[in-house]
């Protein structure tokens, strides 16, 4: 899957889907280390990303790829959320940085906006 892709599956899982063995699955070890202090997709939801969605359509913008060396590549990314909660329409960004792992693009970390 491209980056664009792993971005928009991942919190697809979360928000979505609410399957949080999938997004463990596009997340690399460090990060995957902090979602499972949560235990649940909604706790996630709620606490890492500090956002609640009853559902939400999620778009991906601002690529910066940075290529540290033949083996490490790193893109940093902006996701629009678009979403439903009690009735209402909100909006809301997140920035996270993907890596490239084993040929496989994994979301890293959540970066400040």
């Amino acid at each position: 899957m491209s980056e664009k892709e792993v971005a928009t599956s991942f919190f697809n899982a979360i928000y979505n889907e609410k399957d949080i063995d999938k997004a463990l699955a596009l997340s690399s070890s460090d990060f995957k280390k902090e979602l499972e202090k949560y235990h649940t997709a909604s706790n996630v939801a709620r606490r890492l990303f500090n956002m609640s969605f009853e559902s939400v359509s999620l778009h991906t913008s601002a690529q910066k790829k940075q290529i540290l060396d033949n083996y490490n590549i790193q893109v940093t990314m902006t996701i629009q959320f678009n979403g439903k909660r009690n009735g209402n329409n909100y909006k809301d960004y997140k920035k996270i940085r993907l890596i490239r792992d084993n040929n496989q693009w994994l979301v890293d970390k959540l970066m400040e906006y």
